[in-house]
């Protein structure tokens, strides 16, 4: 196979997967590790992937579409379930706390409190779907139009959480960067996480390191309104410091310290 038609190829199963590991590449396309890094090096060159910790994701764009229930609703990477982990630590009896339908948000519910009771408001079918055999959960789904993916993000759920109050948003975007804040892809999106942040006494953010410094096109909030950032080890220094500079409390979770694997 020929560099063009395997980065071809490359391109094609990121197209497909949302991501892709480098060991997997090598494997499936009969090379060595060395050839498929010169590949993702090639292909980020030219703008269609990002490379990441032993692996790549899509190029970023402004503008993109929401990765597919199998990835969104799947077991998340030991750096996801490290972040998912240190946020769940966060919730306090009697608190009640927003958990959207992002892949952060999936990957949190199995790190949930269970020793003492607490609510949920989501707007996902998905997470309530989950929870709702949770003895010491209340589970509020927000009304509004059903998604074929499970999710509601319209007029009415915005209605719906405007009239709430919260004691943690725990928020998660396409992007994070010191200058344009939280961001996602979709404006209803943007709108409704917005006005779960508004609400709430608290505001967590949840980023893995392949957001940073990313800016998507519809701002959520802008940084000042962000409490605490949660990102994993292999956040570049560089968007960490910018990110203190403007005030946030960045922490920074080790999946290796914390047991976990991929």
């Amino acid at each position: 196979m020929f560099a063009e038609e395997r980065q071809q190829a490359i391109l094609q199963r990121l197209r497909e997967e949302g991501r892709v590991l480098a060991k997997a590449l090598a494997e499936s396309l009969g090379v060595s590790a060395d050839t498929i890094r010169r590949d993702l090096i090639a292909l980020e060159k030219k703008g269609f992937l990002k490379r990441t910790h032993g692996g790549a994701i899509p190029g970023k764009k402004v503008r993109s579409g929401p990765l597919s229930p199998a990835l969104r609703y799947s077991e998340g990477s030991a750096a996801e379930k490290a972040i998912a982990k240190k946020a769940a630590g966060f919730i306090g009896r009697d608190d009640t706390v927003f958990i959207g339908s992002a892949r952060l948000h999936y990957v949190m519910l199995d790190e949930l409190p269970t020793s003492y009771h607490f609510t949920v408001v989501t707007n996902s079918t998905v997470i309530a779907e989950k929870l709702k055999a949770r003895e010491n959960i209340d589970t509020y789904v927000v009304g509004g139009r059903l998604r074929p993916s499970g999710t509601i993000a319209d007029a009415i759920a915005v209605d719906f959480l405007r009239g709430l109050r919260l004691d943690i948003c725990f928020l998660t975007g396409g992007g994070l960067s010191a200058e344009h804040g939280v961001s996602t892809a979709t404006g209803d999106v943007a709108v409704l996480h917005r006005t779960a942040a508004e609400v709430a006494r608290r505001v967590i953010c949840l980023v893995t390191h392949d957001k940073l410094g990313s800016e998507m096109f519809a701002r959520i909030i802008p940084i000042q309104e962000v409490d605490v950032i949660l990102t994993d080890a292999d956040a570049p220094e560089d968007e960490i410091q910018l990110l203190r500079e403007t005030g946030a409390e960045v922490i920074v979770v080790d999946p290796e310290k914390a047991g976990l694997e991929a």
